[in-house]
């Protein structure tokens, strides 16, 4: 064999080892190159889960929150809606005064007068209110003046109205030992003039008596004058008079 045919016969095998070679390592690097790509795409489905998880659970945090905000809002308007109902007793407007009530003189004070109801004229009495809601009187007129204008040489008193609720069939010695019990102060009312007034009115429960609640009022005498004691309600004090619009209680706001 020549030499040349040595150099073609080795060129040739050369050529066929450097393809084997060029062939494996392609092989190797695809092999890599597919390794590489399963490695990326579990990396990357595991941040994906990640991601959707912390999303998941921040989207459920805000869901939280915006419901628990949308329920706060929703209560604060249903307390401020309870707190505009209201419950009307209506009156027919009579002018009533110590002679048409035919007030008496309590027994261990003279200087007021018993409780006696309100009438109620064709208009009907208030429903079963509890205790401790707050309501008003509303009235036309509660007129008070001194019974001794101008020179007060005898009547040194002047009338008041005081006016509280209570069970429909109270008796004054019941509503005075509520008040007592309850140490309630109760405040005067009435005005030279005939301006309407608006006045708080508390309601209290006696036990034992039939729930419906109605308006009581009483006459109080005071001095004329700092210093002055007031004298007997039936005597003194001038002709202190009220007309009753309405009353109006609030059930879901304390008094």
């Amino acid at each position: 064999m020549s030499d040349l045919q040595n150099m073609a016969d080795l060129v040739s095998t050369g050529n066929q080892l450097l393809d084997d070679i060029r062939g494996g390592a392609i092989s190797r690097m695809a092999q890599e190159h597919q390794a590489q790509q399963v490695e990326f795409k579990s990396e990357h489905d595991a941040q994906q889960a990640e991601f959707a998880q912390a999303h998941n659970a921040q989207m459920q945090q805000h869901d939280t929150a915006v419901a628990s905000r949308r329920a706060a809002v929703d209560a604060l308007l249903q307390d401020q809606i309870a707190q505009t109902f209201s419950v009307h007793a209506y009156y027919d407007g009579a002018i009533h005064g110590k002679s048409s009530l035919n007030i008496v003189a309590n027994a261990e004070n003279q200087t007021i007068s018993d409780w006696v109801p309100v009438p109620l004229g064709t208009l009907g009495e208030m429903s079963g209110i509890h205790a401790g809601a707050l309501a008003y009187v509303k009235t036309r007129r509660c007129y008070s003046a001194s019974g001794g204008y101008p020179d007060y040489l005898e009547d040194k008193s002047r009338t008041f109205m005081q006016f509280i609720m209570a069970n429909d069939n109270a008796t004054s010695q019941e509503i005075d030992a509520v008040i007592a019990e309850k140490n309630i102060s109760l405040n005067i009312f009435g005005t030279w003039g005939v301006t309407p007034l608006t006045i708080p009115v508390d309601i209290i429960n006696i036990a034992d008596k039939h729930s419906y609640k109605r308006l009581y009022v009483r006459f109080k005498n005071v001095g004329y004058a700092d210093g002055e004691m007031p004298q007997n309600i039936i005597e003194f004090g001038g002709g202190a008079h009220f007309s009753i619009d309405e009353v109006t209680l609030y059930p879901k706001i304390a008094k």
